[in-house]
């Protein structure tokens, strides 16, 4: 039988480590002693309650991961702003002098991330799935979002710039001002 797991976050170096509930619960202060002194974290400052449950006794399943916050570079604030915040309707949350966020629904946040200098990756870097792909690409056109039409031969795309894969699922891309490459997409199993 699977026991679930929790996420717990270890203050001073902003990072969380996964472990099974019956350690934070039955064995914590034994358990966590060292990770807290590894860490310099009193076991005071450790969490009373696990922050995220994992799945329920007997599933195989460890998604004990929730509220997404995807990341991407900028070196132009105010053109990324324009873009999530208007183009793409994104609700700023806050920003700072390393960067800003945006809620982007679902309990998802995006941290435009500020940087002097920057390459985009080579392939898609965030996307969202969506349950009408023409007209989410027709309702970003008219918000000033371009698509990319790629021309591979191996990869026809319809003129909105919609690919559909053999397994029916579509996707289709466009990129931020930085050069991010960002997709749409609607997948047949979901």
């Amino acid at each position: 039988m699977s026991e679930p797991a929790c996420i717990v976050p270890v203050d001073c170096c902003r990072v969380s480590v996964i472990v099974k509930c019956s350690e934070i619960v039955g064995y914590r202060k034994d358990e966590f002693t060292l990770l807290a002194k590894q860490h310099a974290v009193s076991f005071d400052k450790m969490p009373k309650q696990p922050i995220l449950k994992g799945p329920s006794a007997g599933s195989n399943a460890m998604n004990v991961l929730a509220q997404m916050i995807g990341f991407v570079v900028a070196t132009d604030f105010e053109l990324a702003k324009q873009f999530y915040g208007t183009k793409l309707e994104f609700r700023q949350i806050n920003e700072d002098d390393h960067g800003m966020t945006f809620d982007v629904g679902n309990g998802c946040r995006l941290r435009v991330t500020r940087a002097q200098s920057f390459t985009p990756a080579q392939g898609t870097v965030l996307g969202w799935s969506v349950t009408d792909m023409h007209a989410t690409i027709r309702a970003l056109i008219s918000r000033g979002v371009e698509f990319e039409q790629f021309n591979l031969a191996f990869m026809p795309q319809d003129e909105l710039g919609v690919w559909a894969a053999p397994s029916g699922d579509e996707v289709a891309w466009f990129k931020d001002p930085q050069g991010n490459i960002l997709s749409i997409s609607k997948h047949q199993n979901s």
